[in-house]
């Protein structure tokens, strides 16, 4: 919401400590510094960019496993927490569609 060049996708990659090189350290979440504790943010947000990329290929379960594991979620948490986010969004029956079949907003 803004102009083009207002910061909008900065302030998101910020957020979702994709970006480090920023000037201000007052940047929190639940009173937790991005900057440094980016780590614990992590553990607090999830993040899901517009285009995915080179993982397409990747059935949901897959890819959902994927970024569950680089998100450090416990591998014996992760299947429920999968589960819970495919039927919170209504895509438990495409739970072993690849990735590239899905529609835009299914991604």
């Amino acid at each position: 919401i803004g102009p083009n060049g207002a910061g909008k996708s900065s302030t998101i990659k910020v957020l979702a400590t994709l970006q480090r090189e920023y000037d201000c350290d007052a940047v929190k979440i639940n009173g937790i510094s991005v900057k440094k504790a980016p780590h614990l943010i992590r553990e607090m947000i999830g993040y899901m960019p517009d285009f995915f990329g080179v993982y397409e290929d990747l059935t949901a379960r897959e890819y959902l496993h994927f970024f569950a594991a680089a998100y450090r979620i416990n591998r014996t948490r992760r299947k429920a927490i999968v589960n819970d986010v495919l039927e919170l969004t209504d895509l438990t029956e495409k739970i072993d569609a690849p990735v590239d079949s899905l529609s835009r907003g299914m991604k």
